[in-house]
């Protein structure tokens, strides 16, 4: 990930100069020292009101760490000389998660060094609402397919009945969790698009429509799960999902 590919509408002096391959640190720990250490990103007046507004919960997705990396799996466009391996993305993950735990709002248990910090949980309102907070990024298997990009065919999601999004123990307690919620709502909080999504092909070649693997509809036995104990519950379960992003040139 390049921090001024991600980030291209930010000022451009929160931004290091010159970011390459031999820097000490991992781009993403670099553009988080910049953005908040250097940048003075918390003195900015809207996002210091937010905060006092609002309670804030968080997660991460990708960014933070690497551009559709899943577990210790570097993501499929680094090629060649940029592909990591699972011990030397480890170190990586390591450092982007302290800088994560470091400078956001969240109670975990970190483990200075260690590539691994559970940030999957819980939060109840009483008997209103139940928060899930999930973490589909550190536990997923690898998005099928080998695609640029991660958008290919959508039979590849479906045939990818052994992925997981979340890992086996993340979704035993979040099934748990719905099942036991005293609450009327329970609300899943998590990174990626849950309902199917098809995008147009911007190559022009092969089928008109994607799928983006990077999300449940590259993992056809995860969703389902989730989905038929959310409509077995008397009580109502929404889906908090973000903006998603789409292949190079295609409408959004």
């Amino acid at each position: 990930m390049r921090p001024r590919a991600a980030y291209a509408s930010a000022p451009a002096d929160l931004f290091p100069v010159g970011v390459a391959s031999g820097d000490p640190l991992p781009d993403a720990v670099i553009l988080w020292t910049r953005l908040i250490k250097d940048g003075g990103l918390p003195r900015r007046p809207a996002l210091q009101a937010a905060h006092a507004a609002f309670p804030w919960i968080v997660t991460w997705d990708d960014h933070e760490t690497e551009n559709n990396y899943a577990t210790l799996i570097d993501e499929t466009d680094d090629t060649g000389a940029k592909r990591q391996t699972p011990a030397d993305f480890a170190k990586q993950r390591a450092a982007a998660y302290q800088a994560y735990y470091e400078h956001m709002p969240i109670r975990a248990d970190l483990r200075p060094g260690s590539a691994d910090l559970r940030i999957f949980r819980r939060f109840d309102y009483g008997r209103l609402v139940r928060f899930n907070v999930l973490d589909t990024r550190q536990y997923r298997t690898d998005q099928p397919g080998g695609f640029s990009g991660d958008f290919g065919l959508f039979e590849a999601g479906l045939a990818n009945t052994a992925g997981t999004l979340t890992g086996e123990d993340q979704e035993r307690w979040l099934l748990k969790g719905l099942d036991r919620s005293p609450a009327r709502w329970n609300v899943i909080a998590q990174q990626v698009m849950m309902s199917r999504t098809r995008f147009p092909n911007p190559t022009g070649a092969g089928p008109t429509t994607l799928a983006n693997l990077d999300q449940w509809d590259g993992y056809a036995r995860s969703a389902p799960g989730c989905c038929s104990t959310c409509t077995t519950r008397r009580s109502l379960t929404r889906w908090c999902s973000p903006a998603t992003s789409t292949p190079a040139g295609s409408a959004s």
